[in-house]
């Protein structure tokens, strides 16, 4: 079955952050942020919009920068690594809706977000991300069918489900990009203002061999770390005893907000978190989804190529700011499965 692709016109009447860059534009005022939300990412958007802001260029010149280990109130001077200013494409990154969920994740400390938008935008750079959408390991990954899209829930957001236990995998690091890649590919088929993702993980017992803690701990730690507050809920069944054990002794370390999230041996028909109709039927819902992974991955491909490039030109159009309103530069929605 196809992934639909087609992307209908609607647009958001949410303002855009870009009138604290003295933009010419004028949008309407949103009401449901506070002045204090506002001030802060005011500064944060300030900060990333300084013309004359560099970060090095990856984590190797990174570690050589002793005023990039001063953290970012100590300035980028005084270091041997190499840097370069942001480009359009790190700048669209930094969206309103970005920046609000690290400061989210940093209880509103902007100098804490600040230097963790930093450290990601270093990783970002270091990782390679965009190579990863023509990695043969990714692609090989991916046919393993461990990974697929279906649908949104009932309150809209995507819903990401993941068989670790499919056909055998090579290797850790060759699983970890391709969740990178699969995190990396999501915003492309976000609704409007739904920047998190559902997970439904199924451990199913097969004969092949599972992800290791290792690489578990490793995934845990990009996506808590570079992809703060894209989870909306995770569903988790047919754990295995050790497995259990990871999710119960990692789970008092983890915020509360996001420990929340986490449900073991939840129906996710439960309190009507996703519909029936729009839940695979081997999770008890009654679509009849399928997905030919070969033929997935190119259609992921597809649209990815596609919407993204859109949506940065109009943001290019807006004015090219750091902390644009998505709502400004999306166009609709985007169906997934």
């Amino acid at each position: 079955m196809g992934l639909a692709s087609g992307i209908s016109s609607k647009r958001s009447s949410i303002a855009s952050i870009a009138s604290l860059h003295s933009s010419k534009r004028k949008d309407s005022t949103s009401t449901t942020s506070s002045d204090t939300q506002e001030t802060k990412l005011a500064a944060v958007v300030a900060h990333f919009s300084d013309p004359a802001l560099v970060i090095p260029c990856n984590e190797e010149e990174a570690a050589l920068d002793k005023g990039y280990l001063r953290g970012w109130a100590g300035g980028y001077g005084g270091g041997t690594g190499k840097k370069a200013p942001l480009t359009d494409e790190e700048r669209f990154w930094l969206s309103k809706q970005c920046i609000e969920r690290y400061l989210d994740a940093t209880k509103g400390d902007i100098p804490q977000t600040i230097q963790r938008l930093t450290d990601t935008l270093i990783w970002r750079r270091s990782y390679g991300l965009e190579a990863l959408f023509d990695d043969p390991e990714v692609e090989e990954e991916h046919a393993r069918g461990r990974h697929f899209y279906h649908g949104y829930d009932a309150a809209g957001h995507l819903v990401h489900y993941i068989v670790p236990s499919g056909i055998e995998s090579k290797g850790g690091d060759q699983q970890v990009k391709h969740a990178v890649w699969f995190a990396e590919l999501a915003p492309a088929f976000f609704k409007p203002g739904h920047g998190a993702v559902t997970l439904l993980v199924d451990f199913t017992v097969s004969t092949s061999k599972k992800p290791s803690v290792a690489t578990a701990r490793q995934s845990i730690y990009i996506m808590q770390n570079h992809y703060p507050n894209r989870l909306h809920n995770a569903y988790f069944r047919n754990l295995s005893p050790i497995m259990h054990t990871f999710i119960s002794l990692t789970t008092p370390f983890m915020d509360p907000k996001t420990a929340a999230k986490l449900h073991v041996d939840r129906n996710p028909l439960e309190g009507g978190a996703i519909d029936e109709d729009n839940l695979v039927r081997d999770w008890g819902g009654k679509s009849d989804f399928t997905v030919n992974p070969a033929e997935n991955y190119n259609e992921l491909k597809e649209t990815y190529n596609r919407v993204m490039p859109e949506r940065l030109n109009r943001w290019r159009r807006l004015g090219g700011v750091v902390g644009e309103d998505e709502h400004n530069f999306f166009d609709g929605d985007v169906q997934s499965g």
